[in-house]
């Protein structure tokens, strides 16, 4: 790709030719004095984009954009905008391509002026949280808002309280990432509440669901309750307690019982249609010992 030493200032920023020959050292071949001959892949690639859509430096993309020099190297620093870093013999220079800060001004650069102060005295708020927590140092708070909400550079900070301008950057990045960890610990304790929210529903629906089983088998339970005959059991117990002589059975059984010493009703229950045949009583007495049970609704075994 053939340009000229002129074209390269330009779109470069570079006010002297040697410094794009010292820079751009094994990238270009000077053909003259005016024309040069690109040949590495990536500088005409990056050329031919600078040449279709321009580029600003640093100075000159705040002026355009409305914003400070301080914030758009932050842009740049922390790749929230696409930046481009030429390096030359005489130190290094940022640019940025006109068509994409175009794509990026609607998110970061060219904010209403009421957006801007929504978003300050949310920052601010957040600032005072950690202040009256104590999580910020009162000197860390002050350059923060004098740097950011008041629009102070870090040198004139420097000088109010005697330090340089790279200590005060570090304050404020420290203060910067105190602000950050402070919002992830919050949403950090969201994520924590909605799983736990979630754990809770899904308990609470578990708990609605073995209520209703127990319900449900609670009114089965009543149901076999009150089919239960409990005159009927009150009567059984009330027949055990009776005595021999006193039962309506014939004569032939209660002799037969009082012979083996069976007393009483409940007595007799405890012995089997064998055990009753061993000790004399016949087939017809076994009978009525049997229906006399069966109609008592009292158990009586076999053996």
């Amino acid at each position: 790709m053939q340009t000229t030493f002129e074209e390269l200032e330009q779109l470069f920023k570079i006010k002297d030719n040697r410094q794009i020959k010292r820079g751009l050292v094994n990238k270009i071949t000077a053909l003259d004095s005016k024309n040069v001959q690109v040949t590495d892949e990536a500088l005409k690639e990056l050329l031919a984009r600078f040449r279709n859509n321009g580029a600003y430096d640093v100075a000159e993309a705040s002026k355009a954009y409305n914003v400070t020099e301080e914030t758009m190297l932050h842009f740049a620093r922390h790749k929230i905008i696409s930046s481009y870093q030429l390096v030359s013999a005489a130190g290094s220079k940022v640019l940025f391509l006109k068509s994409e800060l175009e794509k990026e001004n609607h998110l970061l650069l060219t904010h209403s002026q009421a957006d801007r102060m929504k978003i300050a005295r949310l920052a601010d708020h957040l600032a005072r949280v950690l202040y009256k927590e104590k999580e910020m140092q009162p000197r860390n708070y002050l350059m923060l808002r004098m740097y950011y909400f008041e629009d102070i550079s870090r040198e004139q900070i420097a000088n109010k309280y005697s330090l340089t301008p790279e200590r005060v950057r570090q304050i404020i990045a420290k203060t910067e990432r105190r602000m950050l960890y402070a919002v992830q610990r919050v949403l950090h304790g969201i994520k924590k509440y909605e799983e736990y929210d979630k754990q809770n529903t899904e308990l609470r629906d578990k708990n609605s669901h073995l209520k209703y089983q127990y319900s449900v088998l609670e009114e089965k339970f009543n149901k076999l309750k009150s089919k239960t005959s409990k005159p009927s059991v009150k009567r059984a117990d009330k027949i055990l307690l009776t005595k021999i002589l006193d039962s309506s059975f014939s004569d032939e059984v209660k002799a037969r019982c009082l012979v083996h010493d069976i007393n009483s009703i409940q007595e007799l229950s405890t012995h089997t249609k064998y055990s009753l045949s061993y000790r004399g009583f016949d087939e017809k007495e076994i009978t009525e010992v049997e229906s006399f049970f069966k109609k008592s609704n009292i158990p009586f075994r076999a053996k």
